[in-house]
C-alpha cells in the first residue's frame, strides 16, 4: 500500500497523518506493507497507528548515513509535541506479530519534545536502518499497552539505529 495512493503528498507541508494511516487500515487483515516514498510527511494528531499484525512501515533511506544535517529519504515529521508512529492495538487484548520499520527517518526536531514509537504489546518483528532525531523518546515500552497485558514485547530485532539530534 503507497501512502501516496491514499492522498499523501509527502512534501513537508500538508499534514499527511490520515493518508498514511488509511494506508495501514487497508492492510488490516491481509498484512503487507505500507511503503512511504522519499519525501518529508507531516504528522499530527495520534500519529501513525500500525495496530495490525503483519504490517511493515518501509521507507527509503534511514539510518545509512542519512543522520545529517539535511535528511533525505522518507522523513516523517512531528512539529508539535506527540507521537510519531504507535506499534500497539488499543482496540484489541492481544499482540501484535510480524511488525517492523525499516529505512525511515522519524524527525521530532520541531516538536522539541516528540515521542517516536510507542512499543505495546509486540511479538516478532524487525526495526532497521532508521534516524530518530530530535525527540525526547526514542523508543518508548511502557507506555499503555491494552489493559491487562502489561507492556510485553518478545522476539524484536533492531539493527543499525541512529539517535540523536542533529545541529
Amino acid at each position: 500500500a503507497n501512502v501516496r495512493d491514499f492522498g499523501a503528498l509527502g512534501n513537508g507541508t500538508v499534514d499527511d497523518t490520515a493518508a498514511i494511516n488509511a494506508a495501514v487500515n487497508s492492510l488490516e487483515g491481509v498484512g503487507g506493507i505500507v511503503f512511504v516514498p522519499a519525501g518529508t510527511y507531516p504528522i499530527s494528531g495520534v500519529g501513525i497507528r500500525m495496530k495490525f499484525g503483519g504490517v511493515k512501515l518501509i521507507g527509503v533511506g534511514g539510518g545509512g548515513g542519512l543522520h545529517s544535517r539535511y535528511p533525505v529519504g522518507s522523513i516523517l515529521r512531528r512539529a508539535t509535541p506527540g507521537v510519531i508512529v504507535s506499534f500497539r492495538d488499543d482496540d484489541a487484548n492481544e499482540g501484535l506479530y510480524d511488525i517492523g520499520a525499516e529505512g525511515l527517518y522519524f524527525d521530532g526536531i520541531s516538536a522539541g519534545n516528540g515521542v517516536t514509537a510507542i512499543f505495546g504489546y509486540l511479538c516478532r518483528g524487525t526495526f532497521r536502518d532508521l534516524v530518530v532525531d530530535g525527540c525526547r523518546v526514542g523508543f518508548d515500552f511502557a507506555s499503555n499497552s491494552p489493559a491487562g497485558t502489561g507492556n510485553y514485547c518478545d522476539c524484536l530485532v533492531f539493527e543499525n539505529i541512529w539517535f540523536g539530534r542533529r545541529s
